[in-house]
């Protein structure tokens, strides 16, 4: 079945992607590309569209003699979750810093998969907590431009303080 409503969130995702993206190549004296009109625009088109999807994908009426929840279409589910996550969806273009996509997120638990694939398993669980752990620093160190030997040499001495001094970085 054809949506067109999902061109046009496509369209406004992509619109919102773009404008975020000059947002921060903008220097710090720069006007400002995103405003508040800008929001409130963006904010409208995205309800717009959710609306004019939801006309016509309407809810399923019950099924005559079954018990339990009307299965509903992906389309209907997806409208759904649109309009229920704006905050989640929408965070690139509402908050500086919010990347596009989860590349870096899955890069980050990718050595976690292939550990795991290359051994069989963890012995046990502690194993693989301890694992994680580090995973998390060494992510961490290199994503704060951190030196990984002097990272990992205060691990080793002072562990304690390392978790704080990586929170600190990050704040800066």
């Amino acid at each position: 079945m054809d949506q067109p409503w999902a061109k046009d969130m496509i369209k406004l995702l992509l619109k919102a992607k773009k404008l975020r993206e000059r947002e921060n190549s903008c220097g710090p004296q720069a006007r400002r590309v995103i405003g508040e009109q800008t929001r409130r625009s963006i904010r409208n088109r995205y309800s717009e569209i959710v609306l004019a999807g939801l006309a016509i994908n309407p809810e399923p009426p019950p099924a005559p003699k079954r018990r339990g929840p009307v299965k509903r279409g992906k389309a209907l589910n997806l409208l759904i979750r649109l309009e229920d996550r704006y905050e989640e969806i929408m965070g690139v273009f509402e908050y500086d810093g919010v990347p596009f996509d989860n590349n870096q997120a899955e890069r980050d638990i990718r050595m976690m998969k292939i550990r795991e694939k290359i051994s069989g398993t963890f012995r046990t669980e502690e194993h693989a907590t301890l694992f994680a752990d580090i995973r998390s620093v060494i992510a961490t160190a290199r994503k704060q431009s951190r030196n990984l030997i002097a990272t990992l040499a205060q691990m080793l001495q002072t562990p304690g303080t390392l978790g704080d001094s990586l929170v600190d970085e990050a704040k800066r």
